[in-house]
């Protein structure tokens, strides 16, 4: 939600012996942080012009919008005030007992934080307001949009930890999770992360050992598995248990690289493009209403519970997406 901002007023007019002088309050409702859930009032001693042109540090009174609570307060020393002479305004010091005196008690400013929060409502977007005291009645006179409204911080989410999936593992959003920024459905971490990935790498693992002529032993490298997510993020391993026999056999695979470009894999016209048209045709002609009770038994096992379902599709777009890239990976 974004705050308010009630900036110079034009003030309240105060009879002090034959010495008349006005009491300017400026109301900011947003801070310098972004903050949207604040009203930040400042207030002075006369009209704005003190503030305008930097001869004065106001008051400052921080309001809990939602609560009207006043969170923190801070009185400065206003030694300059502006005020209204008969045909112009005038600079002028501000009495002595007033120099370090709150320009607004606490009811004052939840009364103009209460305005300034029901004017942002009206509008439905930050505005800057400036308003006025006079005998003790605020007036508020004009009101106009925020431009320069920074951006929020974000919340930290409560009871959110970041640990490693095992104990004294290192685990990078790195190579093919890159392509993943946001966090994962249930669904699409069990089609595509555990069960795709798992698929394509017992496929290059074959590669490599064929290539190599080596037994790999990829389980006893990487016990925890090579993918996974930490609080829906994915992430693959970055740290491995390296055998000797493990070495040897990468040692092997990285000197007979070359061999990798030869395999059907890498061959475009003869089997990708052949194999991608012919999954391309057969999805085509699924009836997508029968594919109803795979993706609910797909689901029901990302959720860890047993699950039926007549709505076949709309189950989630990501569960048919899912699907077809687990094929792709598996054909």
């Amino acid at each position: 939600m974004s705050l308010s901002r009630i900036q110079p007023g034009k003030c309240r007019n105060k009879q002090h012996g034959k010495q008349n002088y006005t009491s300017r309050n400026d109301h900011h409702g947003y801070q310098v942080n972004g903050q949207r859930d604040q009203i930040l009032i400042n207030a002075t001693w006369g009209l704005d012009e003190a503030i305008v042109s930097g001869q004065v540090t106001p008051d400052t009174v921080v309001v809990d919008k939602s609560t009207r609570k006043i969170l923190s307060r801070k009185t400065a020393t206003k030694t300059m005030m502006t005020v209204r002479t008969d045909t112009a305004t005038a600079e002028q010091a501000v009495p002595q007992a007033q120099q370090n005196q709150q320009v607004l008690d606490d009811e004052t400013a939840v009364q103009l934080a209460h305005y300034g929060a029901q004017i942002e409502a009206h509008y439905a977007m930050p505005m800057d307001i400036e308003w006025a005291i006079a005998d003790g009645k605020i007036a508020i006179l004009q009101a106009r949009p925020i431009t320069s409204l920074p951006d929020p911080k974000p919340v930290p989410l409560p009871d959110v930890v970041w640990e490693p999936i095992a104990p004294r593992t290192i685990w990078m959003h790195r190579q093919i999770v890159e392509h993943m920024p946001e966090p994962l459905s249930p669904l699409f971490e069990d089609l595509y992360l555990n069960q795709g990935m798992d698929k394509t790498l017992d496929k290059l693992l074959a590669a490599m050992a064929e290539i190599g002529n080596v037994s790999f032993d990829f389980d006893a490298m990487v016990p925890h598995g090579f993918t996974g997510t930490i609080n829906g993020y994915a992430y693959t391993v970055g740290s491995f248990k390296m055998s000797r026999s493990n070495l040897i056999a990468i040692l092997r695979i990285y000197a007979r690289f070359y061999k990798f470009f030869k395999l059907s894999a890498f061959d475009w016209d003869g089997v990708v493009l052949p194999d991608y048209q012919t999954l391309i045709k057969r999805w085509g002609a699924i009836d997508l209403a029968e594919t109803a009770d795979e993706v609910a038994a797909i689901e029901a096992r990302a959720n860890g519970r047993p699950k039926r379902t007549t709505l076949p599709i709309c189950l989630s777009v990501d569960g048919l997406i899912g699907i077809c890239a687990n094929r792709r990976i598996l054909s």
